[in-house]
């Protein structure tokens, strides 16, 4: 079987760069390997979703074009009486187009000439009617060998059949590396979500779980919160599956990150964060250790000598920062896409995130703009010198480039893919610590699992166990690849990484993909496929 990955899949092919890599290093078996390289399943569907009509602004057009028609829609303005629109009772999209339905006959006094409206501010709004849009969906089902599909869905542009099989890929290896009992896959629509009113996700929600309802399932396939998902989206997509099905509460595992009232986990939304931050203070603890020559007990660690960067301020990184905060370490820059905040003497990252994340009017969500800190761009933020860079912005975020600039002792990956494969060769040859992505952002899958599980057993754990048993699942597996990079086998009263070592040191990124592969080349092992080296 040629195991050379298509030339039309660019970033699967970036992904499986590392799986590559610790394949080689271990030995793993060429038929194991073949079973990995590729998916089991990939489904594609089409959705048609017609929507709600709409009143679109032409102010801009009008102003811009000197036609006849410009010419009329300017003399219809002046003689319109105002429409009155309470805004705030109605639904828009992100071209600022009023969606007409219910809510707005209820909450509007209408005045319509020639199927448009006048608003204050003399602002000319057009009705458009009849549209229809066509949206690709995919679910890519990558490895079940170790037990049910599970994955993540995404309603982004980004979405397409590369992108899903990358991140199916990827979450092969999280579940492996937790020593979670489930597979890996991944699916979504390729959408600008944007461009819809509430209402309308609905229906692209529940045509999407409609097309692949045949292939998923509690104990099949479930999908769970991805790019550009909210817990509500989840809520609605598990209602979508159960349907009229009379044993609806024994269905509620068929889907993972919905709102805790529909059965969702508690400490779901910084699970993410959490698991980050368990990984740096393991690597704290030791570098401490190391440094004053004696054992220290997790309370006795002295945060206040921590300081720490953040590239991309999402829900997983703000968790993390949020938490080394307030053990006392010292946040001296944020960054994101269009720039970045820093500040010497450390920054609120409590008020930071009030700004981006809870402040209406920073729709782009971003920390430009924010008024108690310094502004830089976006690469002056790779010269900041600090102990640790937390980094869970996009893919090949950290390259070669970026990797020879950053001044840090630690590099922690919160999200699959930022470090380039160039850029992990560069740290590791600089020295430079790093937590990969393998584990670094396995706090929501754990927080799914833990889901899944609750719903079975219709039992609902507080966020305190949520939280003890993500900590002891995270740093067990995070101390055994520890042993695996180190080459130091042992077995303690927790863990046993003596089956892992291959003999000799290996950079962190691939000591990760070594767990993985071994504890899925081991399913296979026991389900007698036969192995020819």
């Amino acid at each position: 079987m040629d195991l050379t990955y298509d030339p039309r899949d660019p970033f699967f092919s970036a992904a499986m760069a590392k799986f590559e890599k610790a394949s080689s290093v271990m030995g793993l078996s060429r038929r194991v390997k073949q079973e990995l390289c590729h998916p089991q399943y990939e489904h594609i569907s089409y959705v048609v979703v017609p929507l709600h009509d709409r009143f679109e602004p032409v102010n801009g057009a009008l102003e811009a074009s000197g036609s006849e028609q410009a010419t009329g829609d300017l003399d219809l303005l002046s003689e319109m009486p105002c429409s009155r629109i309470d805004i705030d009772m109605v639904d828009t999209d992100s071209r600022n187009s009023i969606v007409i339905n219910q809510r707005l006959l209820e909450n509007s006094v209408l005045n319509i000439r020639n199927g448009s409206i006048c608003l204050p501010g003399k602002r000319l709004y057009r009705l458009r009617k009849d549209i229809t849009h066509t949206l690709k969906c995919y679910r890519v089902q990558y490895n079940d060998v170790r037990g049910a599909y599970m994955g993540g869905l995404g309603f982004a542009p980004s979405v397409n059949l590369d992108y899903c099989k990358a991140m199916g890929a990827e979450m092969t290896w999280r579940t492996a590396a937790l020593n979670i009992p489930f597979g890996g896959a991944y699916g979504g629509v390729k959408m600008d979500r944007s461009l819809y009113a509430g209402e309308e996700l609905t229906r692209i929600q529940q045509a999407y779980m409609r097309a692949m309802k045949p292939v998923m399932g509690p104990e099949r396939d479930i999908p769970g919160r991805g790019q550009g998902v909210t817990a509500a989206d989840m809520t609605r997509m598990m209602e979508a599956y159960l349907g009229g099905d009379p044993q609806r509460h024994m269905l509620r595992g068929s889907c993972t990150g919905k709102d805790i009232r529909a059965g969702g986990c508690q400490a779901a939304e910084i699970a993410g964060g959490m698991a980050l931050f368990y990984c740096i203070e393991e690597w704290f603890k030791t570098r401490e250790e190391t440094k004053r020559g004696i054992r220290l007990a997790l309370h006795e660690l002295d945060f206040s000598r921590l300081t720490f960067i953040v590239r991309g301020f999402d829900e997983t990184a703000s968790a993390c920062a949020r938490h080394l905060v307030s053990r006392g370490a010292r946040c001296l820059a944020i960054a994101d896409s269009r720039g970045a905040v820093i500040a010497d003497s450390g920054l609120d990252v409590e008020e930071l995130y009030s700004y981006v994340h809870e402040n209406p009017f920073n729709s782009e969500k971003s920390v430009l703009g924010y008024p108690n800190a310094e502004f830089v761009g976006p690469d002056d933020f790779w010269s900041v010198q600090a102990d640790v860079l937390v980094v869970t912005s996009s893919p090949w975020t950290l390259n070669g480039k970026r990797a020879g600039e950053v001044k840090v002792d630690l590099v922690a990956e919160g999200e699959c893919n930022c470090i380039s494969s160039e850029g992990d060769d560069i740290l590791n040859q600089r020295g430079i610590s790093t937590i990969p992505a393998v584990i670094g952002s396995s706090g929501s899958v754990i927080a799914s699992y833990y889901e899944w599980l609750q719903n079975h057993s219709l039992h609902g754990w507080n966020e305190e166990e949520v939280l003890r048993k993500l900590a002891f699942s995270i740093k067990t597996n995070y101390a055994i690849l520890n042993d695996i990079s180190k080459n130091t086998p042992r077995k303690t009263e927790y863990y046993d990484s003596r089956p892992f070592c291959v003999g000799r040191e290996v950079d962190p990124s691939t000591a990760g993909m070594i767990l993985c592969l071994r504890r899925i080349e081991q399913q296979y092992l026991l389900r007698g496929l036969t192995l020819s080296r």
